[in-house]
């Protein structure tokens, strides 16, 4: 029987020990590149915040809350397309308990959405992209679609129902976290 060298039984043993792609990192271990990446993507899920909250406002005030159920249905998904586009960078909503099947949450982002963690969190690509985690936390106006069954406005059940069959973004309270921006970065100027 041959006898494998050390180095290759350390190897096997260790599942190859290779580095994953993507690491989740704090901020301080950012080189000032990264840190400059980090920006842009505050910036564009800063943006794309701001905009969904003030659209989404407007259709509640103006139709009904169940108005609010096509905002983020359809003019979300062309705000995140726009911002990015201007950032340069890939932008997008998700959530462990998802309303839109279309929002997955990204492989690299999965562990730390799952386990419910409603910290910001920052994770870097071996190829220099940055991925950057921001919590959504639900705010008084948002109990009307995604609230307790009793508390939801207006048409909302009815949209839901006609929208989203298999919804699983009801039953929050104000402060909860609802779900997250994500942001992906890619590095260089």
């Amino acid at each position: 029987m041959r006898t494998l060298p050390l180095a290759l039984l350390l190897l096997l043993a260790t599942g190859c020990a290779r580095q994953p792609e993507w690491q989740k990192v704090e901020p301080a271990q950012l080189t000032p590149a990264q840190a400059a990446q980090a920006t842009k993507g505050e910036l564009a899920w800063k943006s794309l915040g701001a905009s969904l909250l003030a659209e989404l406002s407007k259709a509640i005030a103006t139709s009904k809350p169940s108005g609010a159920i096509d905002v983020c249905r359809t003019l979300a998904p062309r705000l995140a397309a726009e911002i990015g586009t201007e950032y340069g960078v890939t932008i997008a909503r998700t959530a462990a308990k998802l309303r839109n099947p279309g929002n997955q949450v990204p492989d690299w982002a999965s562990q730390h959405v799952t386990a419910g963690d409603g910290s910001p969190a920052t994770f870097r690509h071996q190829d220099g992209r940055l991925g950057l985690l921001q919590p959504i936390r639900l705010l008084p106006l948002c109990v009307q679609c995604h609230g307790q069954p009793a508390e939801l406005g207006a048409g909302v059940a009815d949209a839901l129902a006609k929208h989203y069959p298999s919804d699983q973004a009801t039953g929050f309270a104000v402060g909860d976290l609802r779900g997250w921006f994500w942001v992906e970065v890619l590095a260089g100027p």
